[in-house]
């Protein structure tokens, strides 16, 4: 016994250094599985022991914390201070939290948009103490000057703030310029004499999709090539491959062994299924508003990118747009940000193809009309509830006109609609409907290609990146094919209708084939093949049966396109407010395929293609 201190004080005073252990051990637990559990979900192994791991870590996450904390607390006690109850209170439940969050598939969510809030708080903070110091900082100068040497509290903050915003901005810039820079094989290597090389650049449409590998440009391309000079081997290159960008594209420039005497591009209709990342963090971002402003920051930008990457996959908003009026996947600074780049990687193409010798073509792509409505339909900027409102009421009031065939009446509907939000390109879409039943098909075709511009989830190239490739063509010397204008001469009213296009991109059997042949006709007539294989023969004008024929185009070839063009339809049906057409028309070519397949139908029956 001390003097002056009772047994049951001194009892009390260890009691409560030994709580004071069991918060140290407890903190530090909680911590330590916390940190394990972010390490866990970020691991990047997906081998099964790793995903049941997974799965089952939230309940070995309270073992572990139950037996360390129901030790330390049997060998030290509970905390004995109010505050000490609290704090152990707090660390066990954020860790029942965590493993909550966990079991429900919540943890990566919830931390990922912390890290997203304090990025721009960071990011904001940031540039708001280095551009509201400057006048303080100046301030302070000038009274330093006049003789006051009273220190400015803020100095070395605003310093610190300066100098990391002006190394680390420059430095964005530079980092994402060369992410998104082109890189070139050097195809030192030439051909034999007698092989003429082309290589073909693109997507699905590219590919021959949905007639792949059997028909498509570049078959025809090569077929009709053949025949114009049938002394020397053809040697095509298809590198094209479905759902690729054009720096995707180029890339596969590198499977080349032989530096190709030609190159043939369609491109342009997959740039918004790539960068999701940025889609996302504009179109479904909880900050919309702040990240306006912070988008201006190229490190904001760089550094918001694996975060929002993580969010991709999870949020499939930018991928199905589900409302009558909804939100565009790109605002504005995004879209011309997204064009920009477009076009450097164009011109990067143009002077690669120059400076290796090697001619090119550039197809403008084209894309159905009256086939395929629009994704998402949007509406200006600051449109108030009451007016989106009178939209969709002039929406049911039209559609029950067309409904009894009052087209002329639901087309001034639709015009009054248009005259409110004149970028509204469901509207256009339905105004091009009407005139077309009306007969006034020059005016519908404008409507079709406002609804296919307007569109506010492009997946068909709109007026920007067509007027892209054609000027960056024109500019570099190359020739250009715009595949609307190939294409439009063999409609029946000259709009891009089901005779040209299964769905919004891929064309028909004889829509490939027009393309073909017109850029071959295109490139002989250029003469630029002359210097090397000398003038082609003299041939009669291609014809569709000839190439059907000739590229052993079956039966079998055209249920097998059906079925994928259903498909694909089905696909696209689910990024509509309103599945049913795009749903009817896929059960319509899945029908059509069972057909073929038991011979019940001959192709060219029933609204099928034919071979002749």
């Amino acid at each position: 016994m001390v003097a002056g201190r009772p047994d049951s004080e001194q009892h009390r005073g260890a009691n409560r250094l030994d709580g004071d252990a069991t918060i140290r051990y407890t903190v530090g637990c909680t911590a330590a599985l916390i940190l394990t559990s972010i390490v866990v979900l970020f691991w990047p192994s997906s081998g099964s022991f790793m995903q049941r791991f997974r799965l089952e870590w939230p309940i070995w996450m309270l073992v572990c914390q139950l037996l360390v904390v129901g030790g330390v607390a049997w060998k030290y006690g509970l905390p004995a201070s109010r505050r000490g109850r609290v704090v152990f209170a707090l660390s066990n439940g954020l860790l029942l939290t965590v493993a909550g969050l966990c079991l429900f598939h919540l943890m990566e969510f919830v931390l990922t948009r912390f890290l997203e809030l304090m990025l721009r708080a960071a990011v904001a903070g940031s540039w708001g103490l280095a551009l509201a110091g400057v006048p303080l900082v100046l301030r302070w100068i000038r009274q330093r000057r006049r003789g006051c040497r009273r220190p400015y509290a803020l100095a070395k903050w605003w310093f610190l703030s300066a100098v990391v915003l002006v190394t680390a901005e420059p430095l964005a810039v530079l980092i994402d310029w060369q992410r998104y820079r082109l890189t070139f094989p050097s195809l030192d290597k030439t051909p034999h004499a007698d092989e003429l090389h082309i290589v073909t650049l693109g997507g699905s449409t590219m590919i021959g999709h949905p007639y792949n590998p059997r028909f498509g440009i570049p078959n025809v391309f090569a077929w009709r090539l053949q025949q114009m000079y049938p002394d020397q081997t053809v040697v095509m290159h298809n590198l094209a491959k479905e759902g690729i960008n054009l720096q995707q594209a180029v890339a596969r420039l590198e499977n080349l062994e032989h530096r190709p005497h030609h190159l043939l591009l369609y491109s342009g209709h997959n740039e918004f299924y790539h960068g999701m990342e940025e889609l996302v963090r504009t179109s479904s971002s909880p900050f919309l508003r702040i990240d306006h402003w912070l988008e201006w920051s190229p490190s904001f930008r760089l550094l918001s990118q694996p975060l929002a990457e993580r969010l991709a996959v999870r949020t499939a908003r930018v991928e199905t747009g589900r409302a009558f009026i909804d939100f565009p996947v790109a605002p504005p600074l995004i879209h011309q940000r997204r064009l920009s780049r477009f076009r450097r990687q164009l011109q990067q193409l143009a002077n690669f193809c120059r400076n290796r010798g090697i001619t090119a073509q550039w197809f403008v792509p084209a894309a159905a009309e009256s086939v395929y409505e629009p994704n998402r339909s949007v509406v200006s900027r600051g449109t108030n509830e009451a007016e989106k409102d009178e939209l969709r009421q002039m929406h049911q009031r039209a559609k029950a006109l067309e409904s009894q065939g009052r087209w002329s009446l639901a087309a001034d509907v639709y015009r009054d609609g248009l005259a409110l939000q004149p970028g509204f390109a469901e509207f256009h879409f339905l105004l091009g409907e009407c005139l077309f039943r009306l007969k006034q098909y020059d005016q519908a075709r404008e409507h079709y290609a406002l609804a296919r511009d307007e569109d506010g989830h492009p997946v068909r190239a709109n007026r920007d990146y067509r007027r892209a490739i054609a000027d960056v063509a024109a500019e570099n010397g190359i020739r250009v094919l715009d595949a609307a204008e190939v294409l439009r001469p063999h409609t029946e009213f000259g709009i891009l209708d089901r005779s040209m296009f299964h769905d919004n991109v891929h064309p028909t059997l004889r829509g490939f084939f027009l393309l073909g042949a017109a850029a071959a006709d295109d490139w002989c007539r250029s003469r630029r093949l002359e210097p090397r294989f000398g003038q082609s023969a003299d041939v009669e004008p291609a014809r569709f049966s000839q190439a059907t024929k000739g590229l052993g185009v079956t039966v079998d070839d055209l249920v097998l396109a059906y079925r994928r063009a259903g498909h694909d339809l089905v696909h696209l049906a689910r990024y509509r407010f309103d599945e049913s057409r795009r749903r009817r028309e896929g059960a319509r070519y899945e029908h059509w395929a069972e057909q073929l397949k038991t011979g019940e139908i001959k192709p060219g029956d029933e609204g099928t293609e034919s071979l002749d």
